[in-house]
């Protein structure tokens, strides 16, 4: 929405918009704000959570195509 463009939004209204509207925009803010895919998929292992993989952020055509994928479990 471009009216949206610059407008700061708290923690809680991304995660919001990540889960209730599947926002895959906020969930790449979320992302970059813990410090990547690293970051998350090393505090997964440490969590134990093993099969809980984020190997890219959401909607990059170029990382589906070279077959990197995001992964969980539902024992995680």
């Amino acid at each position: 929405n471009k009216r949206d463009i610059g407008k700061k939004y708290t923690v809680l209204e991304l995660i919001t918009q990540m889960i209730n509207n599947l926002d895959d925009s906020a969930a790449n803010i979320l992302i970059d704000l813990v410090g990547g895919t690293q970051n998350i998929n090393y505090t997964m292992k440490e969590l134990g959570l093993p099969s809980t993989e984020v190997n890219h952020r959401l909607v990059r055509a170029d990382s589906v195509k070279a077959g990197a994928k995001n992964y969980t479990s539902s024992e995680d």
